[in-house]
C-alpha cells in the first residue's frame, strides 16, 4: 500500500505522517467547486441526450444554486437556520 500513496503527505487517521489539521472552510469551497462541475456535467449532458427527467432535476438544481449563492451571503448562525428550514 505504501507504494501508492505518499506516506509524508497521507493524513495520519489512514497511517500516513501528515499532522496538516481540518479546514472545514476550505473543504466547503471545494465541494462547492465540485457542484458547480457537476452541475456543468449535467447541462452538457442534457445538450446530448434530451429527458424530461433530466432537464426536471436541472430545473432544481438551479434552485439549489440560488440557495447556496445566498447562503454564501448570510452569518454562520442564519446559514444553519436557513439551511435547516430548505431541507
Amino acid at each position: 500500500m505504501e507504494e501508492l500513496f505518499n506516506m509524508d503527505e497521507l493524513d495520519q487517521a489512514f497511517g500516513g505522517k501528515s499532522d496538516a489539521e481540518f479546514d472545514i472552510k476550505e473543504y466547503a469551497n471545494r465541494m462547492r467547486e465540485d457542484d458547480k462541475k457537476r452541475l456543468v456535467t449535467a447541462r452538457n449532458l442534457v445538450e446530448i441526450v434530451p429527458d424530461e427527467s433530466v432537464e426536471e432535476n436541472l430545473s432544481k438544481s438551479s434552485s439549489l444554486d440560488e440557495m447556496v449563492a445566498n447562503r454564501d451571503e448570510l452569518s454562520e448562525g442564519d446559514k444553519h437556520q436557513s439551511f435547516t428550514r430548505e431541507i
